[in-house]
């Protein structure tokens, strides 16, 4: 991460039909430092096809000699919790059609 402040994603998703309730998503979330020895992590290890992670024949650094250590990172759940959609619902009149409200003034309600 670069800048340790922030954090900026973005995911697609199908279509939602209606958004009257809220949508919860669930990320895996992987933490690692410079010296952490994770496969993701290309300061670790020497990249040789640039692909951002450990394959099998790159070299690991001096301070990962054993390869991948889960004791020099941390993974985690991450729930994010999206109360709108931050757009009106999109209606689509071919599929809903509402009755109409009569009213007859003479009866008692």
């Amino acid at each position: 991460m670069l800048d340790d402040s922030s954090l900026t994603g973005s995911f697609l998703s199908d279509s939602i039909l209606h958004n009257d309730y809220p949508l919860n998503l669930d990320f895996n979330l992987t933490v690692w430092d410079p010296f952490s020895c994770h496969i993701y992590n290309t300061q670790s290890f020497e990249d040789i096809n640039n692909n951002g992670q450990w394959d099998i024949g790159e070299n690991w650094n001096s301070f990962c000699a054993d390869g991948e250590d889960s004791t020099t990172y941390d993974d985690d759940l991450l729930n994010v919790k999206i109360l709108n959609y931050n757009r009106a619902p999109k209606i689509i009149d071919t599929l809903y059609t509402p009755e109409p409200f009569v009213m007859n003034e003479d009866e008692e309600t």
